[in-house]
């Protein structure tokens, strides 16, 4: 997704606005982000709606919510639904549309009976601040949290947790966080007191895939290589990036089962999704 106007400073209201203000100028822009669910990807929010049902978790938050279509076609599949930002053009989004998320939706309305009409409150709100006296069975924080300072970061993840109810998860989708960004974002979760699963697993991963001195990036979830030349040299670093994908993916089972076993029931947990591009 473009960047462009986005603030250099994440904790500027004022950029926000004009970053939001200014897609409505930029048609192309304005259709990209409206267009996207982040790395929730349309073909696959059916599967992510129903767990939610099957855990009962139907009072979602999403701050941060920008331009997204998401908050609006979760509360038309059933959800009630808490959509949040600093930016008043973002706001006015959230609250007028209607048309494009409704098309989104007939796909999971026809394949999904929702239990009860769903809705949608929409009010401005700083995630760095608490959020009243609501509590949520899931957040989705959809890449706004990932450029704050690390003092607001802590103070938004704070916010985050207070807001979650006991045993529930937020995901964090994100992009381009990698390295000694991805490291502090993981130790701030856990100082914070969230669950981050496979945490050390996942640091080894990215770890070892840096260490084959490759270029690659993330395809749903798999890494990819990126920028190679001659037939010999792509087969062989390919080679590479699946034989770690296959010793984390045989490790990830053996981890799993052991965090279950140790996982408390009222035990908050953050899900991240590590996107990049």
């Amino acid at each position: 997704m473009s960047t462009s106007n986005m603030p250099t400073d994440w904790d500027d209201h004022h950029g926000w606005e004009h970053h939001y203000s200014a897609l409505l100028s930029s048609p192309s822009e304005y259709s990209q982000y409206t267009d996207s669910a982040g790395s929730f990807s349309f073909p696959k929010l059916g599967e992510l709606m129903r767990t939610l049902r099957t855990q009962h978790s139907t009072t979602l938050w999403f701050p941060g919510c920008g331009v997204s279509p998401l908050p609006r076609l979760f509360a038309l599949c059933g959800f009630d639904v808490y959509a949040t930002d600093i930016s008043p053009t973002a706001l006015s989004f959230q609250r007028q549309n209607t048309t494009f998320v409704q098309e989104k939706a007939k796909t999971f309305l026809t394949a999904q009976s929702a239990p009860h009409k769903g809705t949608l409150h929409v009010e401005r709100h700083d995630f760095r601040e608490a959020y009243g006296h609501h509590r949520f069975d899931a957040i989705f924080n959809i890449r706004a949290i990932q450029g704050l300072p690390p003092q607001s970061m802590k103070r938004a993840l704070h916010t985050h947790y207070d807001a979650l109810r006991m045993g529930k998860t937020v995901y964090f989708d994100t992009m381009n966080v990698d390295g000694a960004p991805r490291i502090q974002f993981e130790e701030l979760l856990l100082m914070v007191g969230f669950h981050v699963p496979l945490v050390a697993l996942n640091r080894w991963y990215h770890t070892a895939l840096k260490e084959t001195g490759l270029a690659y990036v993330f395809v749903m979830g798999r890494p990819m290589l990126w920028q190679v030349e001659g037939e010999e040299e792509n087969k062989r670093g390919s080679a590479q990036l699946r034989a770690l994908t296959k010793e984390y993916e045989a490790r990830a089972q053996v981890e799993r089962k052991k965090e279950r076993m140790q996982l408390d029931i009222d035990d908050k947990i953050a899900h991240i999704i590590y996107a990049t591009g």
